[in-house]
């Protein structure tokens, strides 16, 4: 008799955009640990805004509104220092492509009493989910095809992601 191998992961759309803000955050030079803990306690707030970016690239082609976020007033080394919710990430925000300079010029105008630095870290989030949809839909398309080659070529494919194998 066979034995299960287990249960397959399915992922969800916000575990997809968690991953994807904290491989942005780690791209941006903040460590990884780091990262995860600013998606963790900021995904309220993260979570508005990558849903406003998915938006976008749904109903908008321009890259003028493209959704960029942006992490101002950021003091990773040094806000720890101080006592607050997230030390060194007093900021998180949002803006269309067209918006950012004015958004850059608030922040580097920016200096209440060197507790807000004049520091700004920008991702357009709507590019990177722009990529990570193409390679999702390319990967599903690789699978795809290979299935339809093994089953013309008479073989049996290969079991689908999210699928438990029986072992022997």
């Amino acid at each position: 008799m066979g034995v299960l191998a287990g249960a397959a992961l399915k992922y969800t759309s916000t575990e997809l955009h968690r991953l994807i803000l904290t491989l942005e955050f780690c791209e941006l030079g903040i460590p990884p640990a780091t990262a995860v803990s600013l998606v963790n306690t900021s995904w309220n707030k993260l979570k508005a805004i990558m849903g406003t970016a998915e938006r976008a690239i749904v109903h908008d082609e321009s890259p003028s509104n493209d959704i960029i976020i942006h992490l101002g007033g950021v003091s990773l080394r040094t806000g720890s220092l101080r006592d607050e919710e997230f030390p060194g990430v007093p900021n998180i925000n949002r803006c269309k492509l067209s918006e950012l300079p004015d958004s850059i010029k608030r922040w580097m105008a920016m200096n209440q009493d060197d507790r807000v630095p004049p520091r700004a870290l920008v991702v357009n989030l709507s590019a990177r989910l722009r990529a990570f949809h193409t390679a999702l839909a390319d990967a599903h398309m690789d699978e795809v095809g290979a299935e339809r080659r093994a089953t013309l070529a008479g073989e049996q494919p290969l079991p689908k992601a999210g699928k438990a194998r029986k072992h022997k």
